[in-house]
């Protein structure tokens, strides 16, 4: 009798409620602390809540009791089912991050503490980012002999004319991500994305004279003997979304596909795959998150019976005095 009078204790209740909140804030507030989910510990606290919640409902309710007024035992179940998903989270639950680049697959999962091999391969089919409003292309002129300095913003095709200075500036040709073919020694775009972004410049002036400018890399390719200094800096569209077009594969065979954005995961046997990152230095590489967690299902049971029990506490009608 002791032992069940100390379980079903309210002091314990306080004593173990106040240390999981103390550690959720931790986890919360200190970024190093929030492994602690999969914690032995925490997961004993989580454990010791419930046995002390189901020896204080043991003690304190009884068949009349719970037919007379089924709120506060539906809440109860309700509180035990949301400690036991937790416990079953932090024991079974796992977590970790799959890198793909676009074209590759793989299976395995990268965690903190040991890789977690899926039990189908991921295809990284396609890398898209999506962007919204307008990129800024400007350009500062700088002349070395008459000390002036302007700044223009120019689009791609468009002409400026700086009437003050006699120069007329045209940009012939943008290119987001330039690379030159060494085979034909012609200018190309490895992607749509700009990594290494660069404008044709046409510089009206006396004399008229076309040259190659990088946000990347100021003055490469400036000649000495060239009056103006063109300094170029580009500024992309701001980022509306980026999402992964994956395929889930046994061996050879197609499991399922879908489309992978912020917000918007996809589930297959119980695992999750989210929308995680990318590589800016590399658009075709896409970072997925990779989840499994067995205790949701229960959680979520627990909160619906906890606001059932509780719906029936306030909407139970009241006995005459």
């Amino acid at each position: 009798m002791k032992l069940w009078r100390a379980l079903a204790s309210i002091k314990l209740f306080f004593v173990l409620a106040s240390l999981l909140v103390a550690a959720m804030v931790a986890a919360t507030v200190i970024p190093a602390a929030a492994g602690l989910y999969k914690t032995w510990w925490f997961a004993g606290l989580l454990g010791g809540l419930a046995v002390n919640i189901a020896f204080c409902a043991g003690t304190r309710m009884t068949v009349r009791s719970v037919g007379l007024r089924p709120g506060p035992f539906v809440a109860h179940i309700g509180m035990l089912l949301i400690l036991g998903g937790g416990v079953v989270s932090a024991v079974w639950g796992r977590r970790g991050e799959l890198t793909l680049k676009a074209g590759a697959s793989g299976c395995c999962v990268q965690k903190t503490s040991k890789d977690w091999h899926l039990p189908f391969h991921v295809r990284l089919d396609k890398f898209q980012i999506e962007r919204e409003g307008v990129e800024i292309h400007r350009l500062t002129l700088r002349h070395a002999g008459q000390g002036w300095t302007e700044s223009v913003n120019i689009a791609p095709g468009g002409t400026v004319r700086l009437a003050q200075r006699g120069v007329t500036l045209r940009a012939l040709q943008y290119v987001p991500d330039l690379m030159v073919d060494h085979g034909t020694g012609k200018v190309a775009s490895r992607s749509d994305e700009p990594r290494n972004p660069a404008l044709l410049i046409e510089v009206a002036a006396s004399p008229a004279r076309r040259r190659w400018v990088f946000a990347k890399y100021p003055g490469f390719g400036h000649e000495a003997a060239d009056p103006i200094e063109i300094t170029y800096e580009h500024q992309p569209a701001a980022i509306k979304q980026f999402a992964s077009t994956v395929t889930l594969m046994d061996g050879e065979r197609v499991l399922t596909q879908g489309r992978l954005a912020v917000n918007s995961p996809l589930t297959y046997q119980g695992i999750t795959l989210y929308q995680s990152g990318y590589d800016p230095d590399d658009p075709s590489i896409s970072t997925l998150q990779v989840s499994k967690d067995p205790g949701v299902p229960v959680v979520y049971a627990g909160f619906t019976g906890l606001l059932i029990g509780l719906g029936l506490v306030y909407l139970r009608p009241k006995s005459p005095a």
